[in-house]
């Protein structure tokens, strides 16, 4: 098992990690509660995913991006989800990401 270092863990607890807005959308949604992590739900906004710090080691590989989704319900309404994702920096070479 990889230690964390010094830098890794101080990521993990700022409140602009990426990863953090990840699991408050998630919250904000009621997928998970607030309960399951010692943070509060976020509703996530472009700006936030946009100046979230990432890992160092993850820097030349990784960025923290913005997604925005809308899903359409059987009752002929509609939700938007908006969240940000870790994406692999080559995910947008083709300027195409995978569906899943």
């Amino acid at each position: 098992m990889k230690a964390f270092t010094k830098e890794e863990k101080e990521a993990y607890q700022k409140e602009n990690y990426c990863l953090r807005y990840y699991f408050q959308s998630l919250m904000e949604i009621k997928i998970l509660t607030e309960d399951y992590l010692d943070f509060k739900a976020k509703k996530v906004i472009k700006e936030d995913c946009l100046n979230a710090v990432i890992l160092p080691t993850s820097k030349n590989i990784a960025t923290c991006a913005f997604a925005k989704y809308t899903f359409n319900l059987s009752d002929g309404s509609s939700e938007q989800f908006t969240t940000c994702l870790l994406m692999n920096k080559n995910a947008f070479d083709n300027l195409k990401v995978e569906q899943n």
